[in-house]
């Protein structure tokens, strides 16, 4: 019976590479030539993982290397565990959380204020919200910058105390509406 092999990996190039850890990912698209059983699995979506009485929305996509008859499979479900803060604020009836890591001068109902305004567009820019729940999640430390979307999230950094300047603010703002732009241009 030949060796069956999960890999799993947080990113891997070129399907998503933000550091050194997706070119070593990425080596392994060559286990399909040694003789190595890799077999796709269902495309799963919009799944759930009950942690008591919470659900975690996640989605498995797979994807296949170039040059490589490999599949490879990305869990779109991003999880925080720390001492943020949470903001929840509704939308039409549809629950958003605004959940920020890190001091700063940021406040929290500007933010969530803004941040709805943008859902609103976008919302009736596309038509809908393809979503029963969305978390913003907001890193903020001195070092922070950049965005990544998820199905159901975006996860943003920035620095802590660009929230009092107006073009700073306006440009994280511009970040925000990227992302979330993500939720219906690159994700559903």
């Amino acid at each position: 019976m030949p060796l069956r092999i999960c890999f799993v990996t947080a990113e891997m190039a070129p399907l998503a590479k933000a550091g050194g850890l997706a070119d070593v990912s990425a080596a392994h698209s060559s286990i399909d030539r040694k003789g190595i059983d890799i077999q796709p699995v269902e495309f799963m979506r919009h799944m759930l993982v009950k942690i008591g009485a919470q659900d975690f929305p996640y989605s498995v996509l797979t994807a296949r290397l170039p040059g490589s008859s490999a599949y490879f499979y990305l869990v779109d479900c991003p999880i925080e565990i720390g001492n943020q803060h949470d903001f929840g604020f509704t939308v039409d009836g549809v629950s958003h959380v605004l959940s920020i890591y890190g001091d700063g001068n940021w406040n929290a109902d500007t933010l969530t204020r803004d941040i709805a305004k943008i859902v609103k567009t976008q919302k009736e820019f596309w038509g809908g919200l393809p979503y029963q729940r969305f978390v913003f999640l907001v890193h903020c430390t001195p070092s922070s910058g950049g965005g990544t979307e998820h199905i159901n999230s975006t996860i943003m950094g920035t620095r802590p105390y660009i929230f009092k300047n107006p073009d700073s603010y306006k440009g994280f703002l511009g970040l925000v509406s990227h992302e979330y732009f993500h939720t219906w241009n690159v994700k559903q």
